[in-house]
């Protein structure tokens, strides 16, 4: 008789760090778009690293060796990390969300929702290359009228129909409740989705002009050079610029939208610079920018409280989310849920866009006492 051999399987702890990673590549692609249109943007170079990185993943998910799968896992990440930065250092942009991505016959499409909606879009993606634009509304348009007659013919005919269940004989309806109640799907409050894009309407849009945007290019320039030598930045050097620049466009944001100045443009050691970022003001409050996608990442014991802030698509664009308390803070965060390793170390990822203050209350404050 033949023994049977059992199959080797990754344990618990992977498993879940297989989940995070595999949400935060379907959180890369929704902002982004698909693995096709990362590969058309990015530079032969890294195309050819990251497909190399990629067998040794699909190596490694093969082996289901639980130390080797977590080291892949941290190099993919970075993988994807690597490929963003890439493409923003070469000016694309990333969809927004009434924008889709299509390649349609070897042609690749952007389709915007509405007709107004398509020049944005050209400006946008027009870097690209032969490209093509159209909107929904005029493919709607496209649709000869008695097949959309017939459309809302069969609407109209089934309007109000309904699936009805039929018990079978010896079913039993409490048995059936129980089941019902396990099947039903919990809201994960943790999820990207839940606190940030279903809520994205709820926060206050501010757009940067290209002039505001250079300003914060040249002085995170110069911070880089001045600041590249200190123990927190040689621990956590990934992308130095984007965090610099993502920062300080986000307070330079939320200047805007209070119409107060508070950014100390000088340039010195961190250790110069005391108290929060709204300090001037005589406000002891911080600011917090994340890029769209990620949640901000705060101190693993906060002191002070924080107005959270989401680069969106559009370098230009941001989100004043609203301004967490220290309690808030400490609260609503999850060292799981940052996905850089050496960041992990200093800091934990805040999720709890739900639980923020109304900014339209601070910015009220302000105009009649500063």
């Amino acid at each position: 008789m033949v023994k049977k051999v059992e199959e080797k399987k990754f344990n618990a702890e992977t498993l879940k760090i297989l989940g995070k990673y595999r949400d935060f590549q379907v959180d890369t692609y929704r902002a982004w778009g698909d693995q096709e249109r990362l590969d058309r943007l990015i530079t032969n170079d890294l195309k050819n690293k990251f497909l190399k990185a990629n067998h040794l993943f699909s190596e490694a998910m093969l082996s289901r060796d639980d130390m080797q799968m977590r080291k892949m896992v941290e190099m993919m990440s970075r993988a994807y990390e690597a490929l963003i930065v890439d493409i923003q250092q070469q000016g694309y942009k990333p969809l927004e969300p009434h924008i889709r991505c299509f390649d349609w016959d070897g042609q690749v499409w952007y389709i915007t929702d509405m007709d107004f909606e398509v020049p944005r879009a050209m400006q946008l993606y027009k870097k690209e290359g032969d490209i093509k634009f159209i909107s929904v509304q005029e493919l709607l348009r496209t649709v000869p009228k008695d097949l959309m007659d017939m459309r809302l013919d069969i609407a109209m005919m089934f309007q109000g129909s309904k699936f009805v269940r039929i018990d079978r004989e010896g079913d039993d309806p409490n048995n059936r409740k129980q089941e019902q109640k396990k099947e039903t799907k919990t809201i994960d409050e943790k999820s990207y989705v839940y606190q940030v894009e279903e809520n994205l309407n709820n926060f206050i849009k501010i757009s940067l002009t290209q002039e505001e945007l250079n300003k914060v290019y040249d002085f995170a320039e110069k911070c880089i050079a001045v600041k590249a030598n200190e123990n927190h930045h040689k621990i956590d050097p990934n992308a130095r610029k984007k965090r610099f620049v993502t920062g300080y466009s986000g307070e330079l944001a939320v200047e805007k939208y209070l119409g107060k100045e508070f950014i100390d443009w000088t340039v010195g050691k961190s250790s110069y610079y005391k108290g929060s970022d709204l300090s001037s003001l005589g406000i002891n409050l911080g600011v917090k920018t994340a890029t769209y996608g990620k949640f901000a990442l705060v101190a693993k014991k906060s002191k002070n409280s924080e107005i959270i802030v989401i680069n969106h698509f559009d370098d230009r664009d941001f989100y004043l989310c609203g301004i967490a308390d220290k309690e808030t803070l400490n609260k609503y965060q999850d060292d799981s849920l940052v996905i850089d390793a050496n960041a992990k170390k200093r800091k934990s990822a805040f999720y709890g866009y739900r639980n923020l203050k109304p900014m339209q209350n601070l910015k009220k404050w302000i105009i009649e006492n500063v």
